[in-house]
């Protein structure tokens, strides 16, 4: 169940089972390596017997060899079940070289119990605690009817100091183990609330941009039937019911790809483009689509790349990406110039989309990359949209190994820029040219 801490994780509740096991094997590793050294410190300033300080020595080695691995290389299986087997045997060494029941083991032991149940589940949580009831016993038979293998205490001082250093000890950990239970409960429960936000915002998003398409087309599909409208009208009416069709289906495709983001399962298949052709049909398709929005007041830039640069990614979601950056750009551009363009830069080709709009204030950079959210300045000001295309715009050039951001001024416009890699190589250049 336990991945690596690196790895992306499609269920959102599993997640955050997992992220609380890896946080409780992290802070187990790290006190534990703490503990066994001060362990071995108090147990050799009270003097007791070597066997014990040599294996708490051991203890501490160990946790601190599993920490140190764990953030090298993260967390996996073979981690979760050293520590819990290492633990294990060094319990039953403990047990018998730090005085039996007479000793503090049994606090250790609840420690050992808590963790288990933090960072084990079902059929294997099941077998450890099937295996810690058959130990107990086990000892407690041996402390009893060969209390010879058992050493004791010096002194009834040491063993009363040792004893409450170890219930001091079993303090803390519960202590620990409580805070990031808790923590985690809280973080949980803050995820929770935020999604049941989100799950509002979007019925409330949907309820208006479905029903909004659905109601021109319906309206306009029986104006059009009237035989007394004029030709005019007829193709005006049809214009309406096309543009808000393709509206329509856009955001069908958007909630599909936002749930195929969600789920870890956004497909991505790479081709050779070669860019300027690529520059070529964006310049077609944002004519079209100002045409068929019948945005009037708006006009184009367009700054080509050089010729023979050709980019390795998936032509399907750049289109996407670029139709986004455009209908946000036309959208929030009365009148005024949208400029598209890129140019090279190292490795990468840097692309920018460019409007006259009303500009986005700074403390909104990071919000508008949210799902489901719109940059509304009041009440009047009412902008179409579910709040999506940012959302997937930047979810889907991180999928092409890209980078995006955005420049405005308050008033001014606003540009977006993303990044894609791209080839510069003449042997690819020419194979891909035949």
């Amino acid at each position: 169940m336990l991945k690596n801490n690196k790895s992306k994780i499609d269920d959102s509740s599993v997640k955050g089972v997992v992220d609380f096991e890896i946080q409780t094997l992290e802070i187990t590793l790290l006190v534990g390596s703490l503990v066994f050294l001060f362990s071995t410190i108090g147990n050799f300033f009270l003097d007791l017997n070597a066997q014990l300080i040599l294996t708490t020595a051991i203890g501490t080695v160990i946790y601190s060899f599993l920490y140190v691995f764990y953030r090298l290389f993260g967390v996996n299986e073979w981690l979760k079940w050293i520590t819990t087997i290492a633990s294990l045997i060094l319990l039953d060494f403990i047990w018998v070289y730090n005085h039996g029941y007479d000793g503090p083991i049994l606090y250790i032991y609840l420690i050992f119990i808590i963790f288990l149940a933090f960072v084990w589940d079902k059929k294997q949580l099941f077998i450890l605690m099937t295996f810690v009831a058959i130990n107990i016993p086990t000892f407690y038979y041996i402390d009893v009817y060969h209390p010879e293998l058992i050493p004791v205490y010096d002194s009834e001082i040491a063993r009363m100091l040792d004893v409450n250093i170890g219930f001091g000890i079993a303090v803390f950990s519960v202590f620990i183990y409580i805070f990031y239970a808790k923590r985690s409960l809280q973080e949980e429960t803050r995820k929770a609330k935020m999604s049941d936000d989100l799950k509002t915002r979007f019925l409330l998003n949907m309820s208006h941009e479905i029903r909004t398409p659905l109601n021109v087309i319906s309206g306009y599909s029986s104006v059009i039937a009237n035989e007394d409208i004029t030709p005019e009208e007829r193709k005006k009416f049809s214009q309406y019911i096309s543009s808000n069709s393709v509206y329509l289906s856009r955001l069908v495709d958007d909630i599909i790809d936002l749930s195929r983001i969600e789920t870890n399962q956004l497909l991505i298949e790479k081709e050779y483009i070669d860019l300027y052709d690529f520059f070529d049909e964006q310049r077609s398709r944002f004519y079209e689509e100002l045409d068929m929005l019948n945005y009037r007041t708006i006009s184009l830039e367009f700054e080509y790349p050089p010729v023979d640069i050709i980019i390795n990614t998936d032509r399907v979601r750049l289109n996407q990406i670029i139709r986004n950056l455009f209908s946000n750009a036309v959208k929030y551009t009365d009148v005024g110039v949208v400029s598209f363009g890129c140019e090279v830069k190292d490795l990468e080709v840097v692309f920018y989309m460019k409007d006259m709009g009303k500009g986005i204030k700074e403390e909104n950079f990071d919000f508008i990359f949210q799902r489901f959210t719109k940059i509304e300045d009041d009440e009047q000001s009412v902008v179409r949209g579910a709040g999506l295309g940012l959302f997937l715009v930047k979810n889907m050039i991180a999928e092409l190994n890209g980078r995006v951001w955005v420049e405005s001024e308050y008033g001014k416009g606003s540009v977006f820029y993303f990044t894609i890699p791209y080839i510069h190589d003449n042997l690819v250049f020419e194979k891909y040219m035949k």
